[in-house]
Parts: C-alpha cells; structure tokens; sequence
C-alpha cells in the first residue's frame, strides 16, 4: 500500500511539474501579416508607425475615418498589445485595455496637435524619452509634403 501511494506521489509530483514548462521562452513574430482587426475600419488607415515593442505599444497612423466627406487625413493614436504565449508558441495583437495614464494622455494630445485642414500623413518615428517627445508627420501644403513635428 505505502508502495503504492508512492508511485502515486511521485506520477503526480511528475506530472506537475512537466505541465509548467514554457516550451517557447523566446517570443517571434509570424511570418504571415497580422490583421489589427479591432482597429481596422471602413476608411483608408494608412502608414503605421510603432516606435518599439513591448506589451503595450502606441500605434499612431492616418486615416480619414474621422472626415468621410472631405476625406482629409490626420494622425490617430491607438494602444495595441502584444501577447506571446510560452506554452503554446502563439503572438496575439489585440487593441490594449490599458488605463492611460499621464504619460499616455500627454502623447494622445501631441497626436490630436497635429490636426489640421489639410492631410497629415505618416507619422514616419517619434522619440520618447522622458520629458522629451518628438512626433515626425508629413502635411500637404499647397499640394507637396513637407516635414512636420510636434513635442
């Protein structure tokens, strides 16, 4: 009987422990696109930039959705997260849940600065190192893009 629960014990004590292994330590990106599904919309989304990766990320890029009659393009902040799962060797992209916090509102409102009335495109990069922020865009000024940028 001793014997018994022994072998038990230690099938068990096994089992546990092969369970846990993270069998992909190391997180990669797929070969194949992504489609940011939950950030997608009707309207042209275009040129995105993310600076960096980590858990959650800010991805700025142009659209027009918020124009549909003039169809001008400006510059949106959207949060995304990146999920590697260890067990299972599987990257999720889904948009973040994330509470802003100041240092994600002062960005969104370097973003909303950029607005105009004419096509802002891009954002090609932006530096954020505490306190310093630069945001890159292009704008459309009497029909050629120039270089802009916002802190």
């Amino acid at each position: 009987m001793e014997t018994a629960r022994n072998y038990f014990l230690f099938i068990l004590i096994l089992c546990l422990i092969s369970c846990n292994q993270d069998r992909f330590k190391i997180g990669q990106f797929p070969e194949e696109p992504v489609n940011l599904q939950l950030i997608n919309s009707a309207w042209d989304d275009i040129n995105s930039d993310i600076p960096f990766v980590s858990h959650t990320v800010p991805l700025v890029f142009s659209t027009n959705r918020a124009n549909p009659q003039t169809k001008d393009f400006n510059l949106i902040l959207s949060y995304v997260d990146f999920n590697w799962d260890k067990s299972d060797g599987i990257l999720t992209v889904n948009s973040s849940t994330t509470l802003f916090n100041e240092n994600f509102e002062s960005f969104r409102e370097m973003v909303r600065r950029t607005e105009s009335p004419v096509n802002e495109k891009g954002p090609y990069s932006f530096v954020d190192s505490a306190p310093d922020k630069i945001l890159l865009f292009s704008r459309e000024v009497e029909g050629v893009y120039s270089i802009f940028f916002r802190t």
